[in-house]
């Protein structure tokens, strides 16, 4: 390691940028976001065999309701920018009162996400064959949405320092808490408890959710955290909260554009019903389930990239760039096993009532364009981990300003009014993430933030 690579303090015992930098940190934030991914998937395994109806209403109702966790976490998620940057510079004492600003707009978000959801919820449910279920499921998410920006406030504070096992541990053990509850709860324990249905993963979320942000925040105002990062200055101050969130706002404005054009374009697929709607959902779980990979590495990035900037080490960002291009080919090479080589493996985890369905043509070209889509899902993380250490909010609203041709346009053309087969909606949709990961590399480029030209193998690992 240079002696350059030593003047701030390395997140790892690796050196800064290196393959091994990235896997000790990726690691447990893989884990971290496995466990969250796999409850998702098991609960929605629970769902199709409680009933076809409950799958397929969770499905809509989690892509609906993803448009107001995901847009406020975005926001507050940036805090991890700020953390890492300061962190890099060793100004600890500014990393306290950066995560209380963001806790409070958690609490405030609530004012808008909820009555926005209440006139949002008709217009994506109103008429469909899960109208029923759907409607009391939504809302009661809806009710909890601030515990997700507040989760990710207070993950902010431990991630951007690279204390990613802490983080780790307390994700799984809410998680299995969460899963243990969905099973009594969905299917219930006679004659003590009834079953809930699609209702108990909702009361479930609720439970596990909120245990995880008092874990978070017990830890967070600890007295070593108090005396070195100032966690204790815990005063509301609107000019310092707008610093912190301004950056995500814009973040948030994108995310809820590209939630929103998704949101439509898979109505079109409910819309249809039948087996369009049913491939939606199988391919929708397992989408669903592998993005946890993409959005490791891309919180693993984030705060590698993070701190060299704090620590004015702009240079090995081409370093860290180049790892994590390597691990992309690992995981691809990984992914082609189970959905490429054992598609019907897969396909017969959902219950035989799902899979008995005249969709067996459908559900492994389903799986293959999945693969490819997780491929471009991963590098567009990779990209976007530049782009957001560098604060360039910005660019990411501009694209997403245009995400509708990328998404909506062609399965609004393919799908609704050419008829072509349910499975060439994940096609299409592999294909919109090629692009767009294609215009995130030439931001990059053009703005110099990484070099083209690639060492040996072995320097990487270094």
């Amino acid at each position: 390691m240079s002696d350059k690579e030593t003047t701030f303090n390395s997140l790892t015992r690796f050196s800064p940028g290196s393959f091994r930098e990235l896997f000790s940190l990726l690691i447990p934030i893989l884990l971290m976001s496995f466990s969250g991914s796999m409850l998702g998937f098991i609960e929605r395994i629970f769902f199709s065999n409680y009933s076809l109806q409950a799958l397929e209403a969770s499905l809509s109702v989690i892509y609906i309701a993803r448009m107001f966790q995901i847009s406020t976490m975005s926001i507050t998620g940036m805090a991890q920018v700020f953390v890492g940057q300061y962190n890099g510079a060793q100004e600890y004492s500014k990393i306290g009162p950066c995560i209380w600003q963001v806790i409070w707009f958690s609490f405030l978000s609530m004012l808008v996400t909820l009555p926005l959801s209440l006139l949002v919820a008709p217009l994506f449910l109103k008429g469909t064959e899960i109208e029923l279920i759907g409607y009391p499921y939504f809302y009661l998410l809806m009710g909890i949405n601030f515990l997700y920006p507040l989760s990710a406030a207070l993950m902010s504070f431990f991630l951007g320092q690279g204390k990613t096992r802490f983080v780790l541990g307390i994700t799984f053990v809410t998680s299995l808490l969460n899963l243990i509850l969905d099973y009594i709860l969905i299917f219930g324990a006679q004659p003590y408890i009834p079953s809930f249905g699609i209702m108990g993963g909702g009361i479930s979320t609720c439970v596990a959710q909120g245990a995880l942000c008092i874990a978070l925040m017990g830890v967070f105002l600890k007295k070593a955290n108090k005396e070195k990062y100032g966690t204790g200055q815990w005063s509301f101050d609107l000019t310092h909260c707008w610093k912190y969130i301004q950056p995500g706002i814009l973040r948030a404005m994108g995310r809820i554009l590209l939630l929103v054009t998704w949101t439509v374009t898979t109505f079109i697929m409910t819309k249809k019903g039948g087996d369009y709607l049913l491939v939606l959902s199988i391919g929708g779980t397992v989408s669903l389930f592998l993005m946890f990979i993409g959005d490791g590495i891309c919180q693993a990035m984030v705060t590698i990239f993070s701190n060299l900037i704090g620590a004015g080490e702009k240079q090995l960002m081409k370093k860290a760039f180049k790892s994590s291009c390597l691990l992309l080919v690992m995981i691809s090479a990984f992914l082609a096993i189970p959905l490429l080589i054992f598609p019907q493996q897969v396909l017969d985890l959902f219950a035989k009532e799902i899979v008995a369905k005249d969709i067996a043509r459908y559900g492994q070209l389903t799986l293959i364009w999945i693969w490819l889509q997780n491929i471009a899902y991963i590098l567009n993380g990779i990209l976007l981990a530049i782009v957001l250490a560098q604060k360039d909010t910005l660019f990411l609203f501009l694209i997403a300003c245009f995400n509708w041709v990328l998404c909506f346009l062609p399965v609004y053309l393919g799908i609704d009014r050419m008829n072509l087969s349910p499975d060439k909606f994940w096609l299409i949709i592999a294909i919109g993430f090629f692009i767009a990961a294609g215009i995130y590399f030439l931001r990059v480029w053009r703005q110099n933030w990484i070099l083209l030209s690639f060492p040996k193998i072995s320097k990487i690992y270094e």
